[in-house]
């Protein structure tokens, strides 16, 4: 198996084991979904080093929390685009990331580890709030970063064996 293969075999199995902040789990994401997840995040990892699976399991938990994984989620008054939710998608249109896993996946890549850069104490609350210093987006930040420890220290990476 190729490492894509393997990361996106990862990707489906980690999807059913996101919780939302009630324990209750998220319905698996759609192959396609999943096969974007690895190739962005093996392309274009948010982690120096990271073999794909804590890139992975971030974009697991936004997708499962911001939209249930739905690839045509359209929110926040027509602005919050895709399976991420993602404001002002560029170079792409809110139609385009509703209809493309890979463009959902790029884009979302792009605008956390923006994120990330803005606050590193909180790398999220930019991404769910807007700023940095937001309560609710700290709160945010904090709850899908530790989902996404979580969902990583479970899920065993399958090493192949040849």
């Amino acid at each position: 198996m190729t490492p894509l293969a393997i990361l996106t075999a990862w990707s489906l199995t980690a999807s059913v084991e996101v919780t939302d902040s009630h324990g209750w789990h998220f319905k698996a994401i759609a192959n396609d979904g999943a096969a974007a997840i690895a190739d962005g995040c093996l392309k274009d990892p948010l982690i120096k080093g990271d073999d794909g699976r804590r890139c992975g399991s971030l974009l697991l938990v936004v997708g499962a929390r911001e939209s249930n994984y739905t690839l045509a989620a359209l929110g926040d008054s027509g602005h919050a685009c895709g399976p991420f939710q993602t404001h002002y998608p560029q170079p792409y249109t809110c139609d385009d990331v509703r209809s493309s896993w890979p463009k959902a996946v790029e884009i979302a890549i792009k605008q956390i580890r923006e994120s990330m850069k803005k606050c590193p104490d909180f790398p999220l609350a930019p991404y769910a709030r807007g700023w940095c210093g937001s309560v609710e987006g700290r709160v945010i930040s904090t709850e899908r970063i530790n989902e996404a420890k979580r969902v990583f220290s479970i899920v065993p990476y399958p090493v192949p064996t040849w």
